[in-house]
């Protein structure tokens, strides 16, 4: 069994022959299938999985099983292919699961981890998604996956002309776009690229709390600022000190001149508002930002969540706060963790090991022991969010490691502290 991608929930390995009944599952499944005018024979079945392999020897990739880890049942297809459009081969990334595995979050957190591959191991600049039109669910998760719609095409299948949407990232983009689901806010997480800075702090780091160069985050900002579907009334970055303070804001930060409202901002590690046109954001660099919308009562919250503020439970602390200003429950709660280190890379001494037992972490849970102790924070923050009520369905996870991918991403384990941030910000819109 080669596997060729792990994620949170899922494995990405190669088919083989022995998956023909798995795949007539999937393929034979005429709600599955509606997209492509019927479910699949058995004999074209079998042509299909033959194509997959002949993709791995010829191309080096294709699509790839995908299996549930704690159940190990094959549940869909995910992986990239080579498909032509206007003129040229270009990679894309497709997805198809079954019925029973619909609405779990399984296929973007499975096309997040493709696209990451097509970036990092094979080297594409970019990625895209060929997506019929009248298939919304699949044209949602290319959007989540941070893609853009591009273009329109026409493609020939069973004698039937069928009008598909292209949707295509960038890996140079400067942005990632998170929550596209929810029209009514804007959330985001920056990446290294498209900004002005040199050195470590190269090139969009937008925070001024770095050693940064004053003009070059101005600037920075200015790009980020342009690149925002709404051009925010305040763009609120806290001075963070890995604490559990938790700042609304609210009419009395909005009324504070430039220098009360900096001085408000010393050592706050989450921010709350349900004021519209308010950008929260959190500035990491292998910590883990977590955003926080409430869809009853339209408040949002952005959350610093280090190692500190995760073994004293700041997300918890945060949406306390949300329950106590805006009458918060977690049942309306979507919440997304975004870029940080994993628990691979995430190497930690005894010490803060023995700090997450005393706080009474489920260890089997979020540790592993190698030559050191490594912890899962990712996870770690996800637990205070289902112990809230927030239901796991509306936790998404970006997948995306910092560490390992600091050349998009910035590091402070890689790059040093004096380096810069990315930022991840959340705002209601406004009309």
């Amino acid at each position: 069994m080669k596997v060729i991608l792990e994620t949170r929930r899922l494995l990405l390995r190669e088919l083989r022959q022995e998956d023909f009944d798995d795949a007539c599952l999937l393929l034979q499944d005429p709600e599955v299938m509606y997209a492509y005018e019927g479910p699949f024979s058995r004999e074209e079945v079998q042509a299909w999985l033959d194509k997959q392999l002949r993709r791995y020897r010829e191309d080096g990739f294709g699509l790839w099983a995908l299996v549930e880890k704690s159940s190990g049942t094959l549940i869909g297809q995910c992986g990239l292919t080579l498909q032509d459009y206007k003129g040229r081969r270009v990679p894309e990334i497709g997805y198809l699961l079954r019925r029973a595995y619909w609405h779990q979050g399984f296929a973007i957190e499975a096309a997040r981890a493709c696209r990451e591959y097509a970036f990092q191991a094979l080297g594409f600049r970019e990625v895209y998604s060929i997506i019929r039109d009248t298939n919304f669910p699949s044209q949602q998760v290319a959007l989540r996956n941070g893609m853009d719609l591009v273009d329109r095409m026409v493609k020939h299948y069973k004698g039937i002309d069928m009008p598909h949407l292209v949707f295509k990232v960038g890996k140079d983009a400067c942005l990632q776009h998170h929550f596209l689901q929810y029209p009514e806010i804007c959330a985001f997480s920056t990446t290294r690229r498209g900004g002005v800075s040199t050195g470590t702090y190269a090139s969009l780091n937008c925070t001024p709390y770095t050693g940064d160069a004053p003009q070059c985050v101005s600037r920075n900002q200015e790009i980020l600022l342009a690149a925002l579907p709404q051009h925010p009334r305040a763009l609120v970055i806290p001075w963070q000190t890995h604490s559990t303070r938790i700042l609304p804001i609210d009419d009395a930060f909005l009324s504070a001149n430039e220098e009360q409202r900096h001085a408000l901002l010393q050592g706050i590690d989450a921010l709350v508002t349900d004021r519209p046109g308010i950008c929260l954001c959190i500035s990491t660099a292998d910590c883990i930002p977590i955003l926080l919308y409430d869809k009853k009562h339209q408040a949002i919250a952005a959350v610093h969540a280090g190692w500190r503020g995760t073994v004293n439970f700041i997300v918890g602390h945060a949406l306390e706060q949300m329950r106590t200003f805006y009458g918060t429950d977690g049942a309306d709660v979507s919440a997304f963790i975004g870029p940080g280190i994993s628990l691979r890379a995430f190497e930690v001494g005894d010490e803060v090991y023995e700090a997450f037992c005393q706080a009474d972490f489920p260890m089997e849970r979020i540790a592993r022991r190698e030559s050191k102790w490594h912890i899962d924070l990712p996870e770690a923050n996800r637990l205070q969010l289902l112990d809230f009520g927030v239901p796991s369905s509306a936790i998404e996870t970006s997948g995306i490691c910092t560490y390992t991918q600091y050349d998009d991403f910035f590091s402070a384990r890689r790059l040093g502290v004096k380096s810069g941030r990315m930022l991840t910000g959340i705002m209601l819109n406004y009309s």
